[in-house]
């Protein structure tokens, strides 16, 4: 049986993910601004070479841009991994606490039917009737967290069952030496019957 504490270590993530300088939307603007005034019907060599002008102009922004956005998930993925690690590992302690509370739940099972099981085999009372108590035995359990509550409850609830069947034994028995054992008709049902 292990006892031994596993020391969680404390989690430390800290990452800067804002924006600390950007200009964005004064570029985008003076881009949008700028691309409106672009001739894109030229009729004249004037024309023509300023759309090649501007096309190199387009493509020279269009690389600005790239870098930008390259710089920026460059820097990203120092977060997008730690985020991945961070959801692996969540993952993981979901997984491992689901199938631990399964075997601890599963073994609290199998011990509340040894309790029964024990308790069961020691009811006073006649074999053919016995199967009517168990439920009262289960019930006993119901609510119990602790195994020693458990059988603790148990025990009571036998105390008191094994305690009525003995009364009823005895009722019986000054009976059927006073009046006769043929008059009792069925002794294992009156045996176990309550008085309530």
């Amino acid at each position: 049986m292990s006892t031994a504490t596993f020391e969680i270590v404390p989690l430390k993530v800290e990452a800067v993910s804002r924006v600390t300088e950007s200009n964005v939307d004064q570029f985008l603007e003076a881009l949008r601004t700028w691309v409106a005034t672009i001739n894109s019907d030229p009729k004249t060599d004037e024309d023509f070479g300023q759309a090649e002008i501007d096309v190199k102009k387009l493509k020279e922004t269009r690389d600005l841009i790239k870098k930008g956005y390259a710089e920026i998930m460059e820097k990203a993925t120092d977060i997008n991994q730690l985020i991945a690690k961070l959801r692996e590992g969540e993952g993981e302690v979901t997984k491992l606490a689901r199938d631990l509370e399964k075997q601890v739940n599963a073994a609290k099972d199998r011990i509340r039917e040894s309790i029964v099981d024990e308790a069961f085999e020691l009811l006073e009372c006649p074999r053919s009737q016995s199967r009517n108590f168990r439920a009262d035995l289960e019930a006993a359990i119901k609510g119990r967290k602790k195994l020693d509550k458990m059988r603790s409850a148990v025990s009571d609830e036998l105390m008191v069952l094994n305690a009525r069947f003995a009364a009823n034994r005895e009722i019986l028995d000054q009976f059927a030496e006073e009046h006769g054992a043929h008059l009792i008709a069925d002794r294992d049902l009156l045996e176990v019957k309550s008085s309530t």
